[in-house]
């Protein structure tokens, strides 16, 4: 084609670049699952329903880190004054005379007393939570020996705690004097220039620390006479903290909440040696935690499920003895009980009485029935099962091929049911759900939804809603049932379809991979190749003990990612730039 005036324009070919192929959804296979109820029966078709009720009475002991009678010569030499008593001093009278000196007044023996003043400092930090009952016990021991009448009790931070101490008076902290703080030092520094100001004074400052920390503690004690009360671990070692901590933090998995006396006791389980003390306060700290209460600290939920598959690597012989004190620790909290029993692996939970896992499945496949009923005394019904969602990990929901297939289906009725009166309408479908295994429900009207494409979802709507009708319609399914599953299509690794940016893919050693390629105006493409980094929990930061660290590769810390993502296996390139 030429305009007017002009010679024909010379013609220019230009590559046409090839559409990417779409994907899309198509009806394939229709079956009517709708009549599949025989499978659930009634209640008393399971003969594990009529199972006794648990009933944990025994109560599991605080075991104490160490006591106040053996602390006691310490303390004295730390805060108590040396004052002359009522006794005669024999040894120093003959030294005397045996130099021919004649004694004017007989010397009297010293002796380590109290001031007439003593103030009591608590320091009620959150760190400290774990060794509240060591406090306590150091704090009735000294309440019967110190002189009530000059004794003045005070909080770490309070306003009267400003005030100057009177002269020659003793102040006891009990407190670890931030050496266990993982705050960079700050908490220290003011405990530091408390007892700087005290020793200005000439005070006695003394404190009891519930334990030796791991870092340095030889400026504190410029200022500080320091007493410990697990005065029988030796001085924590540095570079095996972090596996002290991790090791730790696998024992603890199993437990739903973590009480200071049960996080004691899975500490003195680690052989050959346990651990110092000071790791209860490290692990307090920790972000394996999200709440840290004084009655018990609640996990973190995924962290808590990354943990459990590591418990489940565990020797039985030592899995059996976590699992006996977690259940000791249970007296009167069946159902927290009875949750950590259905969280474990089949393996693990073979390790629990039997009457225990009998019971369990009986309660969790109860309960359901009760609430799917229409029983609503459940109160506060949603807000737990939605927190219980979020803790069970997916292996409680999925069919066993252990011996206890009968209790496993139970917990698996149970759980289905409390899901489908309690869990949120767009919360997550529990693993494994299949519509048509749902409990018989009182009878509805038939209805019509659509199957419609919407981008690239498959979305399921009554076709009577008129703002739902979005996308463009497959097929329609007739039912009487508003649950309906989508199961995902599995990676295209694995499904030999990939996306249309893909040049190659596959997996190795590391995982999956795939590669795409940036052809430039001149020159050969560039390739890039990305791995797949699943979803999960998964520390982040390098121990301590790592040759080569920085020192800005720490704290370690846990970090959840609630998808999958690809990333670069390697910097970009300034060609790729």
């Amino acid at each position: 084609m030429s305009r007017a005036g002009s010679g024909p324009r010379p013609a220019k070919s230009k590559a046409r670049s090839r559409l990417a192929p779409i994907p899309f959804w198509r009806e394939e296979v229709y079956e009517n699952v709708d009549a599949v109820t025989s499978e659930w029966g009634a209640a008393s078709d399971l003969a594990m329903n009529d199972a006794p009720p648990l009933s944990i009475q025994d109560e599991a002991p605080v075991v104490a880190s160490g006591t106040f009678a053996a602390v006691t010569p310490h303390l004295r030499r730390a805060a108590a004054l040396l004052r002359l008593g009522p006794d005669p001093d024999i040894p120093q009278l003959l030294r005397k005379i045996s130099r021919g000196e004649t004694p004017l007044s007989l010397p009297l023996e010293p002796r380590r007393r109290w001031g007439t003043t003593v103030r009591l400092v608590r320091d009620r930090a959150e760190r400290l939570i774990p060794y509240h009952g060591d406090y306590l016990a150091a704090f009735v021991g000294l309440e019967r020996r110190l002189p009530i009448s000059g004794v003045s009790e005070h909080t770490w931070g309070e306003e009267g705690l400003a005030a100057p101490s009177a002269q020659g008076s003793v102040v006891l902290a009990l407190s670890d004097l931030g050496t266990l703080a993982g705050d960079g030092g700050e908490a220290t520094d003011s405990w530091l220039a408390y007892g700087r100001a005290l020793r200005r004074r000439g005070c006695r400052p003394a404190a009891i620390l519930p334990a030796r920390p791991y870092g340095s503690v030889r400026q504190i004690a410029r200022c500080w006479d320091l007493v410990f009360w697990d005065a029988t671990s030796s001085a924590p070692d540095q570079d095996r903290m972090a596996a002290q901590l991790d090791l730790l933090q696998t024992l603890a998995a199993p437990a739903v909440r973590i009480e200071p006396g049960l996080l004691r006791g899975l500490r003195r389980l680690i052989r050959p040696a346990p651990p110092s003390a000071a790791i209860e306060s490290i692990f307090w700290q920790s972000s394996a935690l999200i709440d840290r209460n004084p009655l018990a600290a609640t996990p973190h939920p995924e962290f808590r499920k990354s943990r459990l598959a590591a418990f489940a690597r565990l020797e039985p012989a030592v899995k059996l003895r976590v699992l006996a004190l977690i259940r000791r620790w249970r007296g009167g909290l069946e159902w927290v009980w009875e949750e950590e029993i259905a969280s474990l692996d089949e393996t693990s939970r073979a390790l629990v009485p039997a009457a225990d896992r009998l019971a369990m499945a009986s309660d969790f496949y109860r309960l359901g029935a009760e609430v799917y009923g229409g029983d609503r005394r459940l109160v506060g019904g949603a807000i737990w099962f939605d927190d219980l969602q979020g803790r069970l990990p997916p292996g409680a929901w999925a069919p066993s091929d252990s011996a206890d297939e009968l209790a496993s289906e139970q917990v698996r009725r149970g759980l289905t049911m409390l899901w489908l009166a309690l869990g949120r309408p767009d919360g997550p479908t529990p693993p494994g759900y299949d519509p048509a295994r749902r409990p018989p429900a009182p009878e509805i009207p038939r209805r019509r939804f659509g199957l419609r494409q919407h981008g690239a979802d498959l979305v399921v709507a009554l076709n009577d809603a008129p703002e739902s009708v979005i996308g463009a319609l497959l097929g329609a399914i007739d039912g009487r049932r508003n649950d309906f599953v989508i199961e995902p299509l599995p990676p295209f690794w694995r499904s030999t379809t990939p996306p249309p940016w893909a040049d190659a893919w596959g997996c190795d050693a590391h995982g999956p991979w795939v590669e795409f390629s940036v052809r430039p105006k001149r020159g050969d493409p560039v390739v890039q190749r990305m791995r797949w980094i699943p979803e999960g929990t998964f520390q982040m930061g390098s121990p301590p003990d790592e040759p080569g660290r920085y020192d800005d590769e720490g704290p370690r810390h846990a970090v959840t990612l609630p998808a999958g993502a690809w990333m670069f296996d390697a910097p970009v390139t300034q060609a790729l730039w």
